[in-house]
Order: structure tokens, then sequence, then C-alpha cells
């Protein structure tokens, strides 16, 4: 994380991990989408520092995410978004910065709600076959049916708002790894407001202002239309050069500065 922006989120008032609940976590939410030029996070932090908390883990206010996806042999989940079934599903194994490890399945329902639910796991001598019982619940499928298929890794900024009505993410450092591929989505921002009633939101109002507009976006199915040359990508091709357009002006706009 660069040093000007953790100097800045050392502004914001904090709450720490340890006091949150489940029900603050936002398992279950509306999601709203943003994709940014990095060169924007500066206004977006003096927009949210006299309406939000910062999340601290450790004594830190970001912290790094590494996400293992898991699908089957014909990327069954990521061909049902791309399809635009309106009940999918995300199969992943999401490791935090201090070693705490969850399998969780993320679902979005045809009314958009996301659904997720997750179990704890060792990541010492891990494998599917132990948690079958919750790959059968979760997705009525064998874990037989699924293996890894790509490795996701970012440093997270989260925040909330003062009522604990609204959870806003930020993503940075964005990298793919498929086999010994990698792609890197350098001055890509992910911006993100998680909830129930956002209608009230500073920061989607702040996107509003800015004349930023929400858009869907999967990390996993991002990554597979980029990599992975055996699947079906036509309906994310938009979103892909938003985001190549996005990076390539970030370059130019640095490379000048």
């Amino acid at each position: 994380m660069d040093a000007l922006i953790i100097d800045k989120l050392k502004r914001f008032s904090s709450i720490d991990f340890m006091d949150m609940d489940f029900d603050t976590l936002f398992a279950n939410r509306r999601d709203i989408k943003y994709v940014i030029s990095i060169d924007r996070l500066d206004g977006i932090l003096e927009d949210l520092v006299n309406n939000y908390d910062i999340l601290v883990r450790d004594g830190k206010g970001y912290a790094k995410y590494n996400t293992a996806y898991f699908d089957t042999n014909q990327f069954g989940l990521y061909h049902d978004h791309h399809n635009g079934k309106g009940h999918r599903n995300k199969l992943r194994l999401r490791t935090y910065e201090d070693g705490a490890s969850f399998l969780e399945v993320k679902r979005k329902s045809n009314t958009g709600l996301t659904l997720k639910h997750r179990v704890p796991i060792e990541r010492d001598g891990f494998y599917l076959g132990k948690y079958a019982d919750f790959i059968q619940s979760s997705l009525n499928q064998s874990c037989k049916d699924f293996s890894e298929k790509l490795e996701v890794t970012y440093q997270r900024i989260t925040f909330y708002s003062r009522q604990k009505t609204e959870k806003i993410t930020l993503d940075v450092g964005l990298t793919y790894k498929l086999g010994d591929t990698v792609l890197s989505l350098e001055g890509l921002l992910l911006g993100e407001s998680k909830g129930m009633h956002q209608s009230h939101s500073f920061f989607n109002n702040y996107m509003r202002q800015a004349r930023i507009h929400s858009t869907s976006f999967s990390k996993y199915c991002y990554g597979i239309a980029n990599l992975e040359a055996s699947v079906k990508s036509n309906n994310f091709k938009p979103l892909i050069r938003q985001v190549q357009k996005i990076i390539q002006s970030n370059a130019i706009t640095s490379n000048i500065s």
C-alpha cells in the first residue's frame, strides 16, 4: 500500500475488527460496484472521512486478501454468470492476512441479493473432500465436481457508515494467477457499496456526482475471461475494454506526471 495513502487512512475514526458482530459483516446484502482509476482514490478518501469509520485489524487500516476459486471442468459456475443466469454461485477459499481461512459459497439471487455462507478451514492438508457436506448442501453438487481454477490477490480498505447500515470496500493491486500466467490490474481501483438500504449513501452520491457509473464486476469471471482460452467471453468484452481503458489512461497520466 502506498505510504501517502496509508497516511491519509490515519485521519479516519476507526473500529476494530474484533469488536464487529456477524450481522455487521454484511453476509447478506445488495452490492453496487464501480471500476475506477486509482487516481480517484484521494478524492474518494476525502469524501468518506467525515461519514465513515475505517475497519482496523491488527492495527492496520488495510489488509491483503488471497482467494482461490473452484469450478467444474466445464467452468459451469463461470458460464452461469456469463450467460446471465439469475441464480448463480461462486465457490472460493479465502485467506486473510492473519492466516484465517474460510471456504465460502457466494450466491447471487435473481433479485440481486447477495448471500454468503462459509465455514472455517485449516489450510494445512486442505482438500475439498473434507467439506463435502458443506458443498453438497450449499450447491447441491458433489465436491468431486470441483477443482481449483484461479488465484486472486489484492489489498482491501474497508469502511462502515456511522449508522452501520453500509459497508464500503476499496480493492487495489488486483492480481490474477492461472497456472504460470499472471495478470496484474495496476492502476485499477474496485469500489463496492454493500448493504440493504443504500439510498442515502454518501459514497454512491459521490460516484454519481463524479459521473462514475456502477457496473457488474466479478473478480473470478474477469480473470477467467482474460486467462482461460477455452471459455466463452463475449458478454464480458465491454467490461474488459472498460478496465483496459482505465489502466491505459492511468499509465499515460503517470508517465506525464
